[in-house]
Formats: structure tokens, sequence, C-alpha cells
């Protein structure tokens, strides 16, 4: 977790002394569950996204999230945790299509990998967008992906190239309530048989000006695990805390 904030707080560092004048956009994340008594749980989630748009026609995102959950029951401890971070960067060619090219970073023991890095690149197309909640767009392009597995798993590291589609949808049903949802297909163009599908609907209502509560589930199905034996379908509900500023 240490290595992420690093990471982080670096980036922040690097945006704000390199594009003062930029227009900014922050949005930070959190989440704490405690259970005690018979189960001692805690589960701790934090995310943070800035973005920066400058010139009108440039925009670089940098992201990070962090998960991780200890749990105590009949004296056996389980712990793990999730974690990614990178950057993107957009650049309009029009007023409907825009260039990226963007580089993260992920781990996952559970899932079968100790870390996955991938460089993405491609075009977007926006169908409509009225504001930052009211959007319809979809995105191609493609993505290579090195991948560490766990210790044990053969073989140890994977590298794979992939064709990236993805669409995000946004609207505003009324003030200070907003509803999100996006679907990323992920087919491996090494091998045939292998195809990720994520997708995460969300809602957000507006507490105050500052904050807001936020309510996701997140889904991502593996049909060939990086791990054999695991679970091809993860899931993942998550309500947070969340600072726009």
């Amino acid at each position: 977790m240490r290595r992420l904030a690093s990471i982080i707080a670096l980036l922040s560092a690097f945006f704000i002394s390199t594009t003062v004048l930029a227009e900014w956009d922050h949005s930070s994340e959190l989440g704490v569950v405690i259970a005690t008594g018979n189960t001692e749980s805690r589960t701790e989630n934090a995310k943070h996204e800035s973005k920066v748009n400058w010139a009108e026609k440039n925009t670089f995102k940098a992201f990070g999230s962090y998960i991780h959950t200890f749990t105590e029951v009949d004296a056996t401890e389980t712990d793990f945790e999730i974690w990614d971070f990178g950057g993107r960067y957009d650049r309009k060619v029009s007023k409907k299509v825009s260039l990226f090219f963007g580089n993260s970073w992920e781990g996952n023991r559970d899932a079968g990998y100790s870390y996955r890095t991938n460089i993405d690149l491609g075009a977007k197309y926006d169908f409509y967008k009225d504001s930052k909640h009211d959007y319809f767009n979809t995105e191609a392009g493609y993505r290579f992906t090195y991948e560490e597995k766990t210790p044990g798993s053969s073989p140890a590291s994977e590298r794979k190239h992939i064709a990236r589609v993805f669409f995000g949808y946004g609207k505003e049903f009324r003030e200070g309530v907003h509803f999100k949802w996006w679907v990323e297909f992920l087919p491996d163009l090494s091998e045939t048989e292998n195809i990720e599908i994520n997708t995460e609907p969300s809602l957000s209502v507006a507490l105050t000006d500052l904050l807001s509560l936020k309510v996701a589930y997140l889904i991502k199905y593996d049909n060939v695990p990086a791990t054999d034996g695991n679970e091809r379908l993860d899931s993942l509900y998550t309500t947070t805390l969340v600072a726009n500023y």
C-alpha cells in the first residue's frame, strides 16, 4: 500500500508543477467495513483519479486503487489485497474522435498473478456528450499484457496480445443523482479460447457540494483463469464515500 501511495503522490506532484494553468478534476473514494465478535474482519478500499485538460484537445488521467481484506475465524487468518495504478493520455482529433495511449499496473494474487502490466492504444468515439454526467461512448484498440504469475505457477509468466472494445454510459437522472455503466471486452489474440469481460454499474448520490455516496458492483469474467482451478467469475460490491474537487 505504501508503494501505491508513493507513486500516486509523485504523479500528483508532477501534474501540479507542470500544468498550473490547466483545468483540473479530482475524485477520491474511501470505504471501510469492520466486523467484530465471532468473526473478526476488516476491509479497506481507497481509490483516486486526477484528470487534467489543457489546450482543449489534451487530457491526461492518473489513477490508483487499493483493496485490503483481513479475516479471522476460529484462529484461522486470511488476508488478500487487490491494487492497480496507471496513467492515460487522450488527444482529440475531431469533435467526436480521440486517440489514446495508456499504461497500467495491477496485482491480485488470489486471481493467480502477482502483478500485470497493460499497455493500451486505440481510439475513442463519443456518440454524444452533453456533460461529464451525460454521455455515451465507445473505445476500440490493442492491448499488450505482461503477467507475472504467483509463485509455483507454470508458466511463471505470460505475454498476451489482446483486442479491446469498451462501452461507457452515464446519465444524470436528477441533480446530484448519477448513474454510470461500462462494459469491456478483451479477446486474447494469442489464445483464441480466452476472453475476459468486465463490467461495472454504479450509482452515486450527492450528500453535499463536495461529498457523494457511491455504490458499485464490479463483475469480472475470465474464460481461461490465470491459475488452473480458479473460478471464472469474480465480483466485487463496494459502498464508498466520494469527494469530487
